[in-house]
């Protein structure tokens, strides 16, 4: 036992045209032959012609052809080909009255049949049906299958047979939906929809075709007709490119739990400012410290400052700034004695060179 999931295509100058007539689907009735209870029966008309069938005309001859069908015995297209040439009949007759006013009605039926792990598709008319899984198999023949109902006395059924796979896909439509068949190959053990988008992003302005999912068990079957929003996620959104780069244009913002970190302005520093030292910002800094002088033993063994100058560390040239501000004078510091402890007695003032000394005056006699 199979039910079915159906989902209809039907778009007319580009837009939807609102639920698809001439489609049935069903199972046998309580009143059927034992013969046909477990089948499963899907129904698809397609009309042509300056004589349209009213939508309730078209619900009405389906349901007649399907209970004409599952009362009937004998093989499953021995069984079609009867309950077909019935409603063949009266569309004939139909046309012969309307003959003189120059009107005709045309039917394209497809008939697919679910039994056991086998499904049949008979095609009266240039329909197109494919049985879609692991393989695709195109199902189309305008010779075998004629130009559909009411044309001639003796319709002309054209009769495909494949194996029913859970999950697996049936397509009919009355054109072609692809060029290559193979482009349909759809995967049992996933979702329809990349299948539906891809029907539905077809550019021609009118379509119209049943996607019919076979699911084995006695569920429910049930029609969706499918809409344009199935195209929203078919296509990758385009990225907007960035706009380019410039030296001023502030950090982004990072997001951090529920606090956001904004961008530094030029007026606020920076972090590799705020590091610097403050004799770098325009503020004078207090000078290093100098090393302490070492200390030189005397010959009583204690230990004395010595007067040898030491020369201070370089500290790391800053770099460029303001400068700092030009500090007032203040009272100028007491000059530097150097120590005269250890140094012995005094000697007497140098001459400079190129002055000879005043010679002394001699002593007066006493």
């Amino acid at each position: 036992m199979w039910h079915l999931l159906l989902y209809t295509l039907h778009r007319r100058a580009g837009t939807d045209a609102g639920p698809l007539s001439g489609l049935w689907v069903g199972r046998a009735p309580k009143n059927a032959l034992r013969l046909r209870r477990q089948e499963t029966l899907l129904l698809y008309l397609v009309q042509h012609g300056n004589a349209l069938l009213p939508p309730e005309q078209v619900d009405k001859l389906l349901a007649g052809l399907a209970a004409r069908y599952f009362r009937e015995g004998g093989a499953t297209t021995s069984a079609l080909q009867t309950a077909v040439r019935e409603v063949n009949a009266r569309l004939v007759r139909r046309n012969q009255r309307m003959a003189a006013e120059n009107r005709l009605t045309v039917l394209w039926l497809a008939m697919a049949v679910w039994r056991a792990q086998r499904v049949l598709l008979g095609l009266a008319g240039p329909l197109h049906g494919y049985f879609v899984g692991q393989q695709v198999i195109h199902v189309h023949d305008p010779v075998l299958a004629g130009s559909g109902l009411g044309t001639q006395r003796v319709p002309r059924l054209h009769f495909a047979t494949a194996e029913a796979v859970p999950n697996g896909l049936l397509l009919l439509s009355p054109e072609p939906l692809v060029e290559q068949p193979e482009a349909l190959r759809f995967s049992p053990a996933r979702r329809p929809d990349p299948l539906l988008r891809r029907l539905l992003a077809d550019p021609r302005p009118d379509l119209t075709a049943v996607v019919a999912q076979m699911r084995p068990g006695e569920g429910e079957n049930r029609i969706r007709p499918v809409r344009a929003r199935w195209l929203m996620g078919a296509q990758p959104s385009q990225a907007v490119p960035p706009p380019p780069e410039t030296p001023d244009a502030a950090a982004p913002t990072e997001q951090t739990g529920s606090q956001a970190t904004a961008p530094l302005s030029p007026e606020e520093p920076t972090p590799e400012e705020i590091a610097l030292p403050v004799s770098e910002k325009g503020t004078p800094a207090p000078s290093p410290a100098l090393p302490s002088a070492q200390a030189v033993e005397n010959g009583d063994g204690e230990g004395e400052p010595s007067c040898a100058k030491q020369e201070p560390q370089r500290l790391a040239s800053p770099e460029p700034g303001p400068r700092p501000a030009a500090a007032e004078p203040s009272s100028p510091a007491p000059a530097f004695t150097p120590p005269t402890a250890g140094r012995g007695p005094e000697r007497p003032a140098r001459q400079p060179l190129g002055q000879a000394a005043a010679p002394r005056q001699p002593a007066p006699p006493s």
